[in-house]
């Protein structure tokens, strides 16, 4: 499908109340960026409220743009959605494609699953079905990223806290393991299912 700069999204970063903490009000309620993004040739790119990055197909993510990287994070601390029954499924895994903070990303989920799971880890939001295992999807973005065709190893995750993983599946058909110690990546195997070139 030919893709072509076709529409224009518009991110809207709320300006808060230091005193209230509410959405200001008046003439500074909001501060419009314009940002073109690449979509199918007569189709409107939709924006969704929930996730400024995700929403839009991951079209937002690491190797963008600073400011859109900036913009992105300015949405993320505005509508602080960490709680959102709604759009948990997305919203902590567009926090990592754009590198937002990984403590408040961690912070975030820890609250959700110690206020909100089962014994068996399923998250309970008195709805919902399958989408109630999407957040921890974050966790996977945080420890690898590849939407953008490069295979990143920890690319949102707190580089004074060790972790690992393996056999996660990255784009092209590659599983990949690696390990983060003493902010060292080591321990790197990318497997690949179908014999296709890796970009690192």
């Amino acid at each position: 499908m030919l893709m072509k700069p076709c529409a224009i999204l518009v991110l809207s970063i709320f300006l808060m109340s230091a005193a209230t903490g509410q959405a200001a009000s008046g003439p500074e309620i909001v501060t419009r960026h314009a940002i073109t993004l690449n979509a199918p040739a007569g189709e409107p790119t939709q924006y969704m409220p929930s996730g400024p990055l995700l929403g839009n197909g991951g079209a937002i993510g690491l190797d963008s743009d600073r400011k859109l990287i900036e913009i992105s994070h300015n949405m993320i601390n505005a509508m602080g959605r960490w709680r959102d029954y709604n759009v948990s499924s997305s919203w902590y895994a567009a926090c990592a494609r754009v590198g937002y903070d990984p403590q408040k990303i961690l912070a975030g989920l820890n609250n959700m699953y110690a206020n909100h799971a089962l014994p068996n880890k399923l998250l309970s939001f008195g709805g919902g079905g399958i989408e109630n295992v999407s957040p921890a999807l974050g966790v996977t973005e945080m420890l690898l990223q590849s939407h953008e065709g490069v295979i990143r190893f920890f690319p949102c995750w707190p580089k004074d806290q060790d972790a690992r993983f393996g056999t996660l599946r990255a784009r092209g058909a590659f599983l990949v393991s690696a390990e983060l110690k003493n902010g060292i990546v080591s321990g790197v195997n990318v497997t690949s299912e179908k014999g296709g070139d890796c970009a690192i």
